[in-house]
């Protein structure tokens, strides 16, 4: 008997919810809503620890770009000198401009590899 009971009241769980949401959408509450903010109060926390931790990760993954382009450059610098750092770096800049304008970015491409031609030989 115990069993038929909990299946009934199992049962009858989804439309007394529904009924209760509507209700409260009736009076102007919108239970989505308020079940949002009240998961985000709880997790704010957390969510500002997230956010840290992604902006650490990005971070790193910054500086390492950085560090790699410096290296990057000090071996250009070795391997042509100053001309052949501007015939890089002009290489680079083209590369960023390549989807804006693409007459340009070969251009700068171009010039560069003719830089770096001249500074290796």
């Amino acid at each position: 008997m115990a069993k038929k009971r909990r299946r009934n009241r199992d049962r009858i769980k989804t439309p007394f919810s529904a009924f209760i949401w509507g209700v409260l959408v009736s009076v102007g509450i919108n239970p989505g809503q308020l079940l949002l903010e009240t998961a985000l109060n709880n997790l704010e926390i957390y969510l500002q620890l997230a956010a840290i931790a992604l902006l650490v990760v990005l971070a790193y993954y910054f500086i390492d770009d950085l560090r790699e382009g410096v290296r990057r450059s000090r071996t250009a610098y070795r391997a042509a000198g100053p001309i052949g750092l501007a015939g890089a770096l002009l290489s680079f800049l083209g590369g960023l401009m390549a989807l804006v304008s693409s007459t340009e970015a070969a251009a700068a491409l171009a010039i560069g590899a003719a830089l770096w031609l001249i500074a290796t030989r």
